[in-house]
């Protein structure tokens, strides 16, 4: 897929993660081409692509994994491990190089993983 605009860049990401709006990776109840309001995503696991800028050289782009912590803190912990070696996975070439920050959001009691991509522009 050409990278000559964000939303075809943000695109070709949300198809390597879902088919026709389907997650394909187990144990992820939705993938979302956008960020929802805070909270408003799919419970217990959802995935959000999103625009993070851009210079004259690539786009920025944004993929998050929430994992709600409302029940078992260390299951979620650990399934969120999991969930980021399984996505890491799964990126193409140019999506890329890995490097994913993680924190605690205590206004909807989940843990998120962050990584932004550089994609180089095909504009």
């Amino acid at each position: 897929m050409a990278r000559n605009s964000i939303a075809a860049a943000k695109a070709e990401l949300f198809a390597l993660l879902s088919t026709a709006g389907v997650p394909l990776v187990a144990g992820v109840t939705a993938v979302y081409d956008h960020e929802p309001f805070a909270g408003q995503g799919q419970k217990p696991v959802c995935i959000t692509i999103s625009t993070a800028g851009m210079s004259p050289d690539f786009y920025l782009i944004a993929l998050r994994i929430y994992q709600t912590c409302d029940v078992d803190v260390a299951q979620a912990q650990a399934n969120l491990d999991g969930l980021i070696l399984t996505v890491d996975a799964m990126m193409s070439s140019g999506f890329g190089p890995s490097e994913w920050a993680v924190e605690y959001r205590d206004d909807i009691t989940a843990l998120v993983a962050t990584q932004v991509f550089q994609v180089g522009r095909q504009d």
